[in-house]
């Protein structure tokens, strides 16, 4: 109630704080680098960011009015409102594909994998949906978070599952490409999820809207 009576008094004329809480992957390769056209579209709203990390609940609590997190469509309550769809495709340095790519799904056994501790089901997943769910998955190196996976897969360490459209920059930079091409990829989906205490605040909505514009524009 201050918040509506000191906007009807100041129209404009007050700065909001929104806090939104994502993993580190997401505010770096996806939230950051717009920052500028949110300042642009929205001027008197103030981001903070928080991040944890991937399959760590609750680290923002009772600090967050939005949070960017992946959730079973079946999870998504009523204070849920779904951001994107990612896909989850096989990626890795250029140089590990000499015939440019792979050509069926068990030629990554050929390989070392990066693992993301947190996304460890997205390779049993990924197993299954090509058919080599009898396999043995291949061992390689562990990170506790997605930027140090991208980075190794960057280096030639490895083929790690990149989420889409947050490695798009190092498809399009040629630092990564994808091992089967637009084949064999996983899907997960991305919602926007706040306290019932944020329900009202304009302030909230309008990065939500503008973060599912966003999503959708590219």
């Amino acid at each position: 109630r201050l918040d509506a009576i000191t906007d009807q008094l100041f129209p404009g004329a007050r700065d909001h704080v929104v806090t939104v809480q994502c993993t580190p992957s997401v505010a770096t390769l996806w939230l950051i680098p717009r920052l500028g056209r949110l300042h642009a579209a929205l001027p008197n709203i103030d981001l903070r960011i928080l991040t944890l990390d991937p399959g760590r609940g609750g680290g923002g609590a009772g600090l967050t009015d939005i949070e960017i997190a992946t959730l079973d469509p079946g999870d998504a309550g009523p204070n849920c409102r779904e951001l994107m769809t990612a896909r989850i495709a096989p990626v890795c340095a250029p140089s590990l594909l000499p015939a440019g790519r792979l050509a069926q799904p068990s030629d990554v056994l050929r390989f070392d994998l990066l693992h993301v501790l947190g996304y460890r089901d997205d390779w049993h997943r990924w197993f299954r949906s090509a058919g080599l769910s009898e396999q043995k998955i291949p061992g390689g190196a562990s990170f506790d978070g997605s930027l140090m996976a991208l980075e190794a897969a960057v280096n030639g360490d490895g083929i790690m599952l990149g989420r889409r459209p947050f490695i798009d920059p190092h498809l399009r930079s040629g630092d990564l490409a994808l091992a089967f091409g637009e084949r064999h990829t996983l899907t997960t989906i991305y919602y926007l999820r706040w306290p019932e205490a944020a329900r009202t605040r304009r302030d909230v909505t309008a990065v939500m809207d503008w973060l599912v514009g966003m999503a959708r524009d590219g």
